[in-house]
């Protein structure tokens, strides 16, 4: 099935990248006025580096021969760059606040937690790999061929969840990134903790944002053997030795209750 994504930001780019190494017949739709349309070749292809590496993803200037359309714009872009994109095919929504194209029959939401950003356009750093959420089957089908994706299929109810705990996160998260000028993956420690505790002792003089968060990441240190927890030796090892502890063993048991709300608010 041949694949058309619009939106060749970051994200977009990234997951051309992904389904064409992944042999999927995928094209990224440049517009004719677009800036990035510099960057096409003589073979009607563009190059996109992911990571460093590269990858040759064939272009368009629209999706009208499209049989399944990715849509990686702002929200906001959305409804125009569809227009433009003169495409009859099935559309599955990655845009942060795909809640608000709903009342489009036409469009399928799907939620993603992949993390990029480009240092110029088609060099993408793919900072924080994470997980592509999609309900419709025959998408389902076609993205998992790029198992770097992590495409996972859930119902209608589950997705509709997922959309508005993705909106509840971006409520926190975006208005720390403007507040402290720095991209998502920046927005957790030092000053933004410091932010998040302070409106917290606003109605709670006895807040503390550490004592909230240890039930969360006590379970997660001694019972994280991901790939992605492996990917820092340090914590790692250090969960390996604290599993033998008794002391730090309890206290990971009696925050168990907690964890488990903290778990259902961050989809772990």
């Amino acid at each position: 099935m041949s694949v058309h994504v619009v939106g060749a930001g970051a994200l977009g780019s990234m997951i051309a990248a992904r389904l064409s190494a992944a042999g999927v017949e995928t094209r990224l739709v440049l517009r004719a006025k677009s800036g990035r349309r510099r960057a096409v070749d003589a073979t009607s292809r563009v190059r996109v580096l992911v990571d460093g590496a590269p990858h040759d993803v064939a272009a368009a200037s629209d999706a009208r021969d499209a049989k399944l359309v990715l849509l990686c714009t702002k929200v906001w872009q959305a409804r125009d760059a569809l227009r433009q994109a003169k495409t009859s095919a099935k559309v599955v929504a990655l845009c942060n606040g795909a809640l608000s194209l709903a009342d489009d029959a036409t469009i399928v939401p799907a939620v993603t937690t992949h993390g990029c950003f480009e240092t110029q356009p088609f060099d993408v750093t793919h900072a924080g790999p994470g997980t592509l959420w999609v309900s419709d089957e025959e998408a389902f089908k076609t993205l998992s061929a790029a198992e770097t994706l992590n495409v996972v299929r859930v119902s209608e109810a589950e997705m509709t969840e997922r959309l508005w705990k993705k909106l509840a996160v971006s409520c926190v998260l975006n208005p720390l990134t403007a507040l402290h000028s720095c991209r998502n993956g920046e927005a957790l420690p030092g000053r933004a903790f410091a932010t998040l505790e302070g409106i917290g002792l606003s109605s709670d003089p006895d807040y503390a944002i550490l004592k909230e968060c240890f039930p969360y990441l006590a379970f997660r240190l001694l019972s994280d053997d991901s790939p992605r927890a492996r990917g820092a030796p340090r914590l790692h090892g250090a969960a390996r030795a604290a599993r033998k502890s008794r002391p730090v063993r309890r206290l990971y048991l009696a925050g168990q209750p907690a964890h488990s709300s903290a778990c259902t608010l961050l989809g772990a």
